[in-house]
């Protein structure tokens, strides 16, 4: 049995416009506070998860983004290709979502295991269903209808826990091999760098 997505959700809003909070000189010279936040750019949406390295900061009017922040269980869905998403767990609380991105929220785990409809949400079948929806328009960027209605295969809810247990695993394993493989680049890189100075250094 198929469900649509958005009837598996209490809400559903769309990011905030980040120029529209984003401080200018005209606001300092009126005296209108900054803060710096933490802003979940599309980039950060990696194999289900929030890659905390590619996290951006923004200075923006105080308390101006506290409509779009991330909660836990939230799950953030990017509105340009590759369509990706992530669950939100506790580390990742408290980010801003800009308007590339939607955050869907206050999912029955009762009937949905979460893991389970990201890891979904994530394969390119699901992908290539939200793709063809918007594959009519030049515009490239979802809507939150198409998000809506897009359907997701409702499996009996032991099975859903156990695929989602796998498709946690296999992500957090490609976190930490994709971190691995900056590491060793990185190490390269300086291993190389001192090698080419200490050379010039002598000349």
């Amino acid at each position: 049995m198929n469900v649509e997505f958005g009837d598996l959700m209490g809400m559903s809003m769309v990011g905030s416009i980040m120029s529209r909070l984003q401080i200018k000189e005209d606001d300092r010279i009126k005296g209108i506070k900054a803060e710096k936040v933490t802003v979940l750019v599309p980039k950060a949406i990696s194999n289900g998860s929030v890659n905390h390295q590619e996290l951006t900061e923004y200075e923006v009017k105080e308390g101006s983004g506290q409509s779009r922040l991330t909660v836990v269980d939230d799950i953030v869905i990017k509105l340009t290709t590759p369509y990706s998403c992530a669950l939100i767990t506790e580390e990742d609380e408290d980010l801003v979502v800009p308007s590339y991105c939607m955050i869907c929220r206050d999912f029955d785990t009762q009937e949905v295991d979460l893991d389970y409809l990201v890891g979904y949400l994530n394969t390119e079948y699901a992908r290539q269903l939200l793709t063809a929806g918007v594959a009519a328009t030049t515009n490239s960027m979802l809507k939150p209808k198409d998000v809506h209605r897009l359907p997701v295969p409702m499996l009996p809810i032991e099975e859903q826990r156990l695929l989602g247990r796998l498709y946690r695993l296999s992500s957090e394993k490609q976190l930490v091999l994709k971190q691995m493989l900056t590491n060793e680049e990185a190490m390269a890189d300086n291993l190389i760098t001192s090698a080419i100075l200490g050379v010039m250094k002598d000349e």
